[in-house]
Formats: structure tokens, sequence, C-alpha cells
């Protein structure tokens, strides 16, 4: 089976073997391919496991609104937004370890204030 890998097939004949191969998205470690040992076998993939590295919710989220579709690292799809009353770029960034927290900046509380119109005749303010 080729799940959990990304293969390139250059050339499969066992003299002139040229497979690339890589972990896909969602697995770890380190690929590799070895070419058959007989004419019409398999070659083999090894190295790649599926990823369990899962990233936990920062204890506070004040200022973002954040919607996690997953948490597993490698398939990390966490979105972020700045909540009302605050402003600026939010940013998401997944954990580097399983069990850490993914982190949240780019958003501060805003002090934008406005000021009275100039004539409010006409108006019950």
């Amino acid at each position: 089976s080729t799940d959990g890998y990304l293969v390139t097939e250059r050339n499969t004949v066992a003299q002139l073997f040229d497979v690339a191969v890589s972990c896909a998205r969602g697995w770890e470690g380190t690929a590799q391919v070895a070419p058959c040992a007989a004419s019409g076998e398999k070659y083999s993939l090894t190295g790649c496991s599926y990823s369990t590295l899962t990233c936990a919710a920062p204890k506070s989220t004040d200022g973002y609104l954040v919607t996690e579709r997953n948490t597993v690292a490698q398939l990390f799809d966490v979105a972020v937004s700045c909540a009302r009353g605050w402003e600026g770029t939010a940013q998401v960034a997944p954990c580097a370890a399983s069990g850490e927290k993914y982190s949240l900046t780019g958003c501060s509380y805003s002090t934008l204030t406005c000021a009275a119109p100039k004539s409010t005749d006409g108006y019950l303010v």
C-alpha cells in the first residue's frame, strides 16, 4: 500500500531503479524505498507512520474568534480572526510537541473611540 507516502516513479527497472518517496501530509517519519528482489514483485516503502501529534487550545482565547477544524499538527487547520472590539491581523501557529498549546497572536484591544458630532440639533443624545 502507498497510504502515507508520496511516490514519484521515474524508473522501476531494478538496475536503474529511481523512485522518490516522502511522507504524505498527516504522516511523519523518514520515508525510504527499496527495490524489489525479483521481477514482478513490489518495491517496499517504509518509515512513515500516521502522526498523532495533537495540539491543545490555548488557555485563553480572549480577543480571538477561533474555529478548530483539525488540531493534528501535520493536518493543522485552525481559522482565527480578531473578535469584535479587538484589532490587528490574527495569526495562529501549531504546537511543536503533542499536548502543547497552539499559539494565537496579532490581536490587541481596540482603543478606537468616537467623538460626538459638532451638531446634535434635531437629535436626542
